[in-house]
């Protein structure tokens, strides 16, 4: 659907791999490490998505600067 390759998802994967699947807040956990590593340039657009528990989800789009 995204027709991106896997190093898109890079973060989330490593937050997997290092921590296991810890529901809603792993999206915290992977904003921060997409926002240390500072490989973005500015005005790129992305999305943020997670699931929780239950049929909960967040999802939020953002534009770097």
């Amino acid at each position: 659907v995204l027709e991106r390759d896997s190093s898109y998802f890079f973060h989330s994967y490593e937050i997997l791999k290092n921590f296991g699947n810890l529901s809603s807040p792993t999206i915290y956990f992977v904003i921060e490490n997409f926002l240390k590593e500072k490989k973005f340039t500015p005005n790129e657009l992305g999305i943020f998505s997670a699931m929780g528990p239950g049929f909960s989800g967040e999802l939020s789009y953002f534009k770097t600067s």
